[in-house]
């Protein structure tokens, strides 16, 4: 997994950080790889009843 891309579970909700904000949480390629991943495994696990994506920062932020 990417380093800007963090991942925790709250309950059933899988919660993915995109955590990069020097580059305003941009969307690069070896976080969209990250992301596909944590996607897919989410998907694989029956616990997960939701997704959330957040950022930190000021970018795609969770306030």
């Amino acid at each position: 997994m990417s380093d800007a891309l963090l991942v925790r579970t709250e309950g059933a909700v899988r919660v993915l950080v995109n955590s990069n904000p020097a580059a305003r949480n941009a969307i690069r390629p070896e976080l969209y790889d990250a992301l596909q991943s944590a996607l897919l495994d989410a998907a694989a696990d029956p616990a997960i009843g939701a997704i959330v994506l957040v950022g930190d920062g000021e970018f795609l932020d969770r306030k």
